[in-house]
């Protein structure tokens, strides 16, 4: 008995937790790292492929946002079969796609219009290759993007190269209702789209020309001539707390030394500076400006007896994502003014 059971153990000990069970280990490790590495590889294939469509997604939503935006400013401008043409222009420029090649074309945007002053833009979905995942059998996958963008009409300010610095009496503006202030049930300033004014000014601000100093600055020709021909270079504001803004004429300077900016100018959109209130003449003339107005200008004379000279604009719609949106909800509004915002 004793050797019987000695020659046991020692089969136990020798055949199964020794050398033989450390081989048995070493395999078992082995399966194990290649089943490890198997699912690393797997995962970081995973990685590589949805990093890839997320770049090509987000360059997709570059394109439906500018889509989006430039579509919602030509709808303020001149209506939805021009908005579309230029939502899809937009949505598929060069610019927007750098590593997805090749960008969408025009049959990859569809364009819609949720309500009277939104664009909706889609762009995709786009069948992107992948790099890892056809391993499993997935060649391609579907990637879209969509943007909203609407109209909104609380301005306040403008960016660089809008302004022009001919100040415009409200009151020459104005679609006066039954209660005779221009404003409607819901409070929206309705000035009268599409009506011709002269906006030279008369009697309370002789001396130079409804020129604005914008900037302060005491400017010279030069830089009223730059103001006309490109736009003031600035941010111009209107204080939400104040609701006007206090502003300079620009007296001195020769009616004909504008004849060239204005002619640059003429059958073009601009945006012009309303005024309600004005004091002083000359270089003591001061501008209550409390608001903007879109204007094409379509004919002016400087010169010659004051009966003569006119400065003839077109009352227009005026959209630009270069406007300045205030941020108090009771900022007052007018019919004339949009900037595109994004809400999708």
């Amino acid at each position: 008995m004793k050797r019987r059971t000695a020659t046991i153990i020692s089969t136990v000990t020798e055949g199964h937790f020794g050398p033989n069970l450390w081989r048995d280990e070493r395999g078992v490790i082995a399966v194990i790292a290649v089943l490890l590495l198997t699912a690393m590889v797997g995962m970081a294939a995973l990685v590589v492929d949805l990093g890839w469509l997320f770049v090509v997604r987000s360059e997709l939503q570059n394109g439906a946002d500018a889509g989006a935006m430039a579509g919602v400013v030509e709808l303020a401008l001149s209506g939805p079969t021009d908005a579309e043409a230029m939502a899809v222009a937009y949505a598929i420029r060069p610019a927007n796609f750098h590593l997805t090649q090749p960008p969408p074309g025009p049959g990859a945007v569809a364009v819609s219009f949720p309500g009277t002053d939104q664009v909706r833009v889609r762009v995709g979905p786009t069948a992107v290759p992948t790099i890892f995942a056809g391993i499993w059998g997935i060649s391609t996958a579907d990637v879209a993007a969509v943007a909203v963008a609407r109209l909104e009409r609380r301005i306040i300010g403008s960016g660089p190269g809008n302004l022009i610095p001919f100040a415009v009496n409200r009151d020459l503006l104005l679609d006066r209702d039954d209660d005779d202030d221009g404003d409607d049930d819901n409070g929206i300033t309705r000035y009268s789209i599409g009506r011709t004014v002269n906006i030279y000014p008369r009697s309370n601000t002789r001396g130079n020309f409804g020129l604005l100093d914008i900037d302060g600055g005491g400017n010279a020709n030069a830089d009223t001539v730059s103001w006309i021909e490109h736009g003031y270079g600035d941010v111009f504001i209107i204080p939400e707390s104040a609701g006007h803004l206090q502003v300079s004429g620009t007296p001195g300077i020769s009616g004909g030394s504008l004849n060239g900016a204005i002619n640059s100018r003429l059958g073009h959109r601009v945006l012009l500076p309303v005024f309600d209130q004005v004091t002083g003449k000359g270089a003591n003339t001061s501008y209550r400006v409390m608001d903007f107005v879109g204007a094409i200008i379509q004919g002016f004379r400087l010169t010659g007896s004051q009966s003569e000279r006119h400065i003839t604009v077109q009352i227009v719609e005026f959209s630009s994502p270069d406007l300045i949106v205030g941020e108090d909800e009771n900022t007052s509004v007018n019919n004339s003014l949009s900037a595109p915002v994004l809400i999708q």
